[in-house]
């Protein structure tokens, strides 16, 4: 089975904007530069699938997954960055199992639901998000380890990553030491364009899990 071949010309692109967000992040952690360089990475991972992949889902997770981190970008704690992500998990959880698109609808009806009936019971609609976010996340890093190792690894460093961004919002909000949060923003990136990368180079085809191919046989 195939990998989406990285081409050399985006790794060297992705390497170089890394690094500079890296290094320059140390020096103007809340710099616009910061943030476009990041937006960046984000973006030739779109461009690549767009290109490169013919599954509809990987493409359209990861149009997602800029959206929410424009929304993310503009605001550190944008409940619509919250919620796209977790339409992103979802759609990645779709194409991992590869069930039908029609639950895609009805789960973000469920998230849109969730999000309202938080507001009108007063709850902070951060929390049961994260939930179901956390939830939906794990799940497909135990489907990921089933089926390819690119991918398996790439959802990994995204828990990675996601541990650091609850750590940020705990310390921006004062459960945490407010101190942890430059530090949890800035390594939560080190984590997460990687993570992209590899998803970004999921198999066309993933293989099936091996409980399924002992029945076919």
């Amino acid at each position: 089975m195939k990998n989406l071949p990285i081409r050399q010309p985006y790794f060297i692109i992705w390497t170089i904007l890394y690094l500079c967000f890296l290094l320059l992040g140390l020096i103007l952690p809340n710099s616009l530069a910061v943030t476009f360089l990041r937006l960046a990475g984000i973006f030739l991972c779109v461009l690549y699938v767009s290109i490169y992949s013919q599954n509809l889902l990987l493409k359209f997770a990861f149009m997602l997954t800029l959206l929410a981190d424009v929304f993310l970008a503009i605001n550190s704690v944008s409940i619509a960055g919250v919620i796209t992500f977790c339409f992103v998990q979802f759609t990645h959880f779709i194409r991992l199992k590869n069930s039908s698109y029609k639950l895609l609808v009805i789960f973000y009806i469920g998230i849109l639901l969730v999000f309202v009936f938080s507001i009108l019971w007063n709850i902070d609609a951060h929390y049961p998000l994260a939930a179901i976010y956390c939830t939906t996340l794990v799940t497909n890093i135990f489907l990921a380890k089933k089926r390819d190792t690119i991918s398996f690894l790439g959802f990994l460093l995204f828990l990675c990553c996601d541990i650091l961004v609850a750590v940020s919002f705990l310390a921006s909000v004062g459960v945490l030491h407010h101190a942890l949060h430059p530090i949890a923003d800035y390594l939560a990136w080190a984590f997460y364009l990687p993570s992209q990368v590899l998803i970004a180079n999921t198999p066309e085809k993933l293989a099936r899990s091996t409980k399924k191919v002992a029945k076919a046989r």
